[in-house]
């Protein structure tokens, strides 16, 4: 297989952000997090009883500054990577040719206008779903940046099973390669239930779940999908779904971590997607079923290449 596949984790805090550049040249990023929002624990740690600390944070939330960007005001830095100038920086003058919106949830798109708006978006992929969110003032112009591409010509509305030019591995598109994904959920019967059905709101069951390929390495990149949507997936594929690479669900917390699952997929790697005080998160458990488990928080951005063969070279931002 000639290329490379490099897939990069990046490190934005308690969210996911995952950038794909395959072979074909085409990038993929699957959900996005802008690192600017950090939680109320890590806050108060850092900022401790240093009042001037304190005031000067509260005086530049006020002014309508991001909690991370109050915090450096206030002499706090957190070491965290910003999607779109990750993006510019590795991949200079390149748009995104498919931006994955997993499932309708704001940890998995804050910072989805700048990404259309200052790298641009060809084909976005969006699970039809009918939630109506009360955002925060911060979040209202990414909630209305999806609004806007879940109506507009870019959108994609794929399920298991569906395959398109440029989609999978054996579709011939303009130079003559795909970029070798498949939908492993959700089913069209499982997004209907957790949409409108009997588990309506069911946002983090009805998450996109893919499998990507490049020669003998099979990744997969989980979403939130809970337990119901890994039973569904493994009802589908019950003895296809082991995995040298996975992207852990719900970025690797307890709410996301299905044993059963991961005993059928028995990954290589895992690669958690956590921040600063996670007290739900479940390294210790993913520790039993894969060889290497690597967190943003300890490592910084996870990149890791596929050049063909069975090799996986890997490298991160942060020293350890």
């Amino acid at each position: 297989m000639a290329g490379e596949t490099r897939i990069h984790f990046l490190n934005v805090g308690h969210g996911d952000c995952t950038v794909i550049k395959h072979p074909s040249g085409r990038i993929t990023v699957i959900d996005t997090s802008n690192a600017e929002e950090v939680d109320k624990a890590v806050i108060d740690r850092k900022l401790g009883i240093d009042v001037r600390k304190q005031l000067i944070y509260r005086q530049y939330r006020e002014s309508g500054l991001s909690e991370r960007r109050a915090l450096a005001k206030a002499g706090v830095t957190l070491e965290l990577t910003n999607p779109v100038e990750f993006i510019k920086k590795a991949y200079p003058g390149q748009s995104i040719f498919r931006y994955i919106q997993t499932h309708p949830e704001m940890d998995h798109m804050r910072g989805l206008e700048a990404i259309r708006d200052r790298i641009g978006i060809t084909n976005f992929w969006d699970t039809k779903n009918h939630r109506n969110c009360s955002t925060s003032e911060s979040d209202r112009a990414d909630w209305e940046a999806y609004q806007q591409l879940r109506t507009s010509d870019k959108v994609k509305h794929f399920t298991r099973g569906d395959r398109r030019i440029y989609f999978g591995a054996d579709d011939e598109a303009g130079n003559g390669v795909g970029d070798s994904l498949e939908i492993l959920s959700p089913s069209d019967a499982l997004l209907k239930d957790c949409d409108s059905g009997e588990d309506a709101g069911d946002w983090n069951n009805m998450s996109f779940v893919i499998r990507l390929t490049h020669g003998p390495i099979t990744a997969i990149f989980g979403g939130d999908a809970g337990t119901r949507a890994w039973n569904d997936i493994l009802a589908t594929y019950p003895d296809k779904l082991k995995c040298s690479i996975l992207k852990a669900s719900h970025h690797g917390r307890e709410s996301g971590y299905v044993p059963h699952a991961l005993d059928a997929m028995k990954p290589f790697i895992s690669a958690l997607s956590i921040g600063e005080d996670c007290e739900h998160e479940a390294y210790e458990q993913y520790k039993s079923y894969s060889k290497h488990v690597w967190s943003t928080y300890e490592r910084g951005d996870i990149t890791l290449t596929l050049d063909g063969t069975s090799t996986i070279g890997h490298s991160f931002s942060r020293p350890v």
